[in-house]
């Protein structure tokens, strides 16, 4: 596996770094400075996949132009993501990253691995 997977901060690198351990294969990052930037990069054919939270997901889902792959932390459904896998649903445990905070902070952070569609059609599972 060769992915080239655009992130925008440190948690998120650390996201891929994970995978990378857990899967082995060739997971590259390039940093952004700037989340915007990723769906943009990916839409482009400039990168593969992109870790994302889900407010930085949803108008690439919504238009079609983004897929999500895989989630690292279980998600509640909804109408944009009805059905996500998390990395332990796909057979990679030990990567379901829950960050919980003092109340009105970051509780229960979502991250998504994401895709263009043609990406998850070539690579039919993270785990390819």
């Amino acid at each position: 596996m060769d992915l080239l997977v655009g992130t925008a901060d440190s948690f998120e690198r650390y996201c891929v770094l994970q995978l990378k351990a857990k899967l082995g294969g060739n997971l590259r990052t390039i940093y952004y400075n700037s989340s915007p930037f990723i769906p943009t990069g990916m839409t482009h054919g400039q990168l593969d996949a992109g870790i994302l939270n889900p407010s930085e997901a949803v108008e690439g889902i919504l238009s079609g132009k983004l897929r999500v792959l895989a989630s690292f932390t279980p998600i509640s459904q909804s109408e944009i993501v009805p059905t996500v896998p998390t990395l332990a649903d796909l057979g990679i445990d030990g990567l379901d990253y829950g960050i919980s905070g003092r109340a009105g902070s970051c509780s229960n952070k979502q991250v998504f691995l994401c895709g263009t569609p043609v990406m998850a059609r070539t690579n039919r599972s993270v785990g390819d």
